[in-house]
């Protein structure tokens, strides 16, 4: 149980006590099968976070399968974080697109967001239309003195919205290949409401989950075993740096990479984004979910120094055992070379980290 209680931990920006992976937990207690699944899960993380040889999950998953028996067809090891990740997202999509699935809970329904919206802003394919129905549930909005955060992507819920934008965007360039003056007008504004967002210094962070239905109820974190100002020091400057990240994100799709000079105001996104990385020193808690925010940031630095600084941050995430992290630094590896040749004058060619994860065949999302 315990490896489990960390596995459930580890699967969001900020823990709290609605957690659904936690909710897992009842039905394995009552089911053999979904129990051993559980524990193949916690077995082959828990072997990563040691350093250890995994000798555990394999027999878990044999007889979470025997139980399951009809249930599961050609079974790949999503739990390991395999290459055929994607065909579980895929399979995720298609079954939203062919239900209704109005009973889903708010947590899956936020977690499926999280995995559509990381895949959107990576691969420019459209959000699942469903999605927009859940994003745009009346809610109470966040104000001067409350701002509401999700839990699994750890920025608010506002900027999540505004990110399904920028997706949705991102798209139609991809799609059309070229950036028409009303798109180009549309990203000016995009890039205003992202800076509408901003947290409020003394603002009191909640936690909200962003797809909640009828269920407008706020939730306060747990501790993680840090006091109380430094939990909301670091949730609060997650989702900061997920603005930051937005802002530079949205830059990229409006200009060529051939332009390398940023403007002032997306230079000081990065360098404010570096400053506020040291508030959230390591990847306990909302340091868990910036593999996104990292590649974003990464990707605009050429200082040796702040690129060390990056990629000591993402092996801090190879810590939670999630393979995608390696996908993160992989695709930084080589915007970073690229790069460093374009400084040289041995090449004129920079890409978007996004055409990077395509050339690697980096499907992953990146949290």
């Amino acid at each position: 149980m315990f490896r489990i209680e960390n596995i459930a931990r580890i699967g969001l920006a900020v823990d709290y006590d609605s957690n659904g992976y936690r909710g897992l937990l009842p039905y394995a207690m009552n089911d053999i099968a979904v129990m051993n699944a559980m524990l193949a899960v916690a077995a082959s993380h828990h072997s990563r976070w040691q350093n250890t040889t995994d000798v555990e999950s394999r027999n878990y998953l044999n007889l979470s399968i025997s139980g399951l028996q009809e249930k599961i067809r050609n079974p790949a090891k999503v739990f390991a974080g395999s290459a055929r990740w994607i065909e579980h997202y895929n399979a995720i999509r298609r079954g939203v697109e062919l239900q209704k699935w109005a009973d889903l809970s708010p947590f899956v329904k936020t977690w499926i967001c999280m995995l559509d919206t990381q895949s959107a802003l990576n691969t420019g394919h459209s959000i699942l239309p469903e999605l927009q129905y859940w994003l745009n549930e009346p809610s109470t909005p966040s104000s001067k003195e409350t701002v509401f955060i999700d839990p699994l992507f750890g920025c608010t819920v506002e900027l999540l919205k505004l990110l399904c934008a920028a997706s949705e965007i991102f798209s139609k360039i991809e799609k059309g290949k070229q950036l028409s003056r009303e798109t180009f007008f549309e990203l000016q504004g995009l890039q205003r409401r992202i800076k509408a967002t901003q947290i409020p210094d003394s603002t009191k962070p909640l936690l909200r989950v962003m797809c909640h239905g009828e269920m407008d109820r706020t939730y306060d974190p747990i501790s993680l075993g840090l006091n109380n100002w430094e939990l909301t020091a670091r949730v609060v400057a997650t989702a900061e740096i997920y603005r930051h990240a937005a802002h530079i994100y949205v830059h990229r799709i409006a200009y060529d990479l051939t332009e390398r000079t940023l403007d002032c105001a997306i230079a000081s996104s990065v360098s404010e984004a570096l400053r506020l990385l040291t508030l959230v020193p390591d990847a306990i808690g909302p340091g868990a979910g910036l593999g996104w925010c990292l590649v974003v940031i990464g990707s605009e630095i050429d200082s040796e120094d702040q690129r060390k600084y990056i990629r000591s941050r993402v092996h801090m995430l190879h810590s939670l055992g999630v393979n995608s992290t390696r996908s993160a630094e992989r695709i930084l590896d080589e915007i970073w070379n690229q790069r460093n040749m374009a400084l040289r004058g041995d090449s004129q060619r920079l890409v978007r980290y996004q055409d990077v994860m395509r050339e690697l065949g980096e499907p992953q999302v990146l949290v």
